[in-house]
């Protein structure tokens, strides 16, 4: 069986730019009877730019959270991605 790398997340979207400020927002998440709410707990990671409708970002030590991007300093898409990692190759 292969290990897969599950340390990052590839973003789809529209108008991403090539700049030093492209970041994105994590947003941990717990799991709740009613679904996921927040901890508290965020970080902002730089953003890699892949193509202007492809961003990698790193997850570091979370694996459920919410992602927002950000083209623009503290500036992030209102939509969110929910990214919940759970994989035995990881």
């Amino acid at each position: 069986e292969e290990v897969q790398d599950c340390s990052s997340v590839i973003i789809y979207g529209i108008n991403f730019v090539q700049i030093n400020s492209l970041t994105c927002k994590l947003v941990e998440l717990k799991s709740t009877v009613n679904g996921y709410e927040a901890t508290g707990n965020e970080t902002i990671v730089n953003a890699t730019f892949i193509r202007s409708d492809t961003l990698s970002c790193s997850l570091g030590r979370y694996r459920v959270v919410n992602i927002s991007c950000a083209n623009i300093e503290n500036v992030y898409s209102t939509t969110v991605l929910l990214r919940i990692t759970y994989s035995s190759f990881c």
